[in-house]
């Protein structure tokens, strides 16, 4: 995707052992980034309509950054699951996969609809090292 403005702040935290709940940390540093992915739609202004075929070029956009930036933790934001208005897939496991994150975490904050037809979207976590006790809060 051209022209991706993705906002990354990336954290140093020393001795974060058992940081998120993390385990098996072994360096002195773990860096975390936080982004809003947008339900996948880039650029765009509304998702809704999008080929299924653009989200996922948007998300290995992102999913470039995130092995090219290497932080140990992800937090999103509008991460979809399997929503109509997106695609009808889970992005938090396309991104994982395409980024090369073996541990993640969706928190359906929203799951409305009939059958496949639903909307699933809340936060999420990617995490290069195993998560316990993750658990997701609808406010």
């Amino acid at each position: 995707m051209q022209d991706l403005k993705t906002r990354y702040v990336a954290l140093s935290i020393t001795s974060a052992m058992g940081l998120f709940g993390c385990a098996a940390i072994t360096s002195d540093t773990f860096e975390v980034a936080t982004l809003n992915i947008a339900h996948g739609r880039g650029l765009a202004r509304s998702q809704i309509g999008m080929p299924r075929a653009a989200f996922e070029s948007n998300l290995d956009a992102v999913a470039s950054i995130l092995r090219r930036e290497g932080p140990d933790l992800v937090a999103m934001q509008e991460a979809d699951g399997a929503s109509i208005w997106s695609g009808s897939f889970d992005h938090i496991a396309r991104l994982a996969h395409a980024a090369g994150y073996e541990h993640r975490y969706r928190g359906a904050h929203v799951d409305n609809g009939l059958g496949d037809a639903r909307l699933r979207y809340g936060t999420a976590l990617l995490a290069r090292v195993p998560m316990s006790m993750t658990d997701s809060v609808r406010f």
